[in-house]
């Protein structure tokens, strides 16, 4: 594979560079001493991201902060309104069992974003990244009589 823009063959796919631009690193177990006693630090993983590794990183999945709101209050409705229909007493609790399924209530936009999650992500996944001149493309997308010159 040789870039659409430079024509250089330093070419990969976009998640392999975002991979191999993480580091990871283990520090060892350690005694610490505190004011009064010394404990134990058990061992740690850190995890270390390049520049290019930031720039690079997959999209982040949609986060709709409407949809735990519609959920919460249809739970929160259904509660009140089977305690008023059964007739059972505000401090009983067992109400949560008998939640009514929400079949057609939760809105639309979940599998809309979801969906478009999707795709990012598998755009993302067809991508390449040409590591000496930093171009971004998808191949069959990018034709060179469209590249600036």
């Amino acid at each position: 594979m040789r870039c659409p823009q430079c024509d250089s063959n330093q070419c990969q796919r976009t998640e392999r560079v975002w991979q191999s631009e993480i580091r990871t690193r283990q520090l060892p177990g350690r005694m610490a001493s505190g004011i009064q006693e010394t404990i134990w630090i058990p061992p740690e993983t850190i995890t270390e991201m390049s520049e290019l590794a930031r720039s690079l990183a997959p999209p982040l999945p949609p986060r709709n902060p409407w949809t735990r709101l519609w959920k919460t209050a249809t739970y929160y409705f259904q509660t009140v309104a089977l305690r008023v229909l059964l007739g059972l007493p505000w401090g009983f609790s067992g109400t949560a069992r008998f939640r009514i399924p929400q079949f057609g209530l939760t809105p639309d936009i979940e599998d809309a974003t979801a969906a478009q999650y999707r795709a990012r992500l598998a755009q993302w996944r067809r991508e390449w990244f040409c590591r000496q001149c930093g171009f971004r493309w998808v191949p069959d997308s990018v034709r060179t009589q469209d590249l600036p010159e």
